[in-house]
């Protein structure tokens, strides 16, 4: 009975320990994922905003 509680326990224990674990690894992915789309799309919006202005300054001149 002892071992069958000890066996139960450290079962639930390592699934709850995966569980967390990837859990965790899920929303670490998603947070970098997301910063790094997050800084791709600023950086993008920018470089668009620059080259547009450089081109507006060469038609108006």
């Amino acid at each position: 009975m002892v071992a069958f509680f000890l066996v139960a326990f450290f079962l639930v224990a390592f699934f709850l320990v995966a569980f967390f674990l990837v859990a965790f690894f899920l929303v670490a992915f998603f947070l970098v994922a997301f910063f790094f789309g997050a800084a791709f799309f600023l950086a993008t919006f920018f470089f668009g905003a620059a080259f547009f202005f450089v081109a507006f300054f060469f038609v108006a001149f």
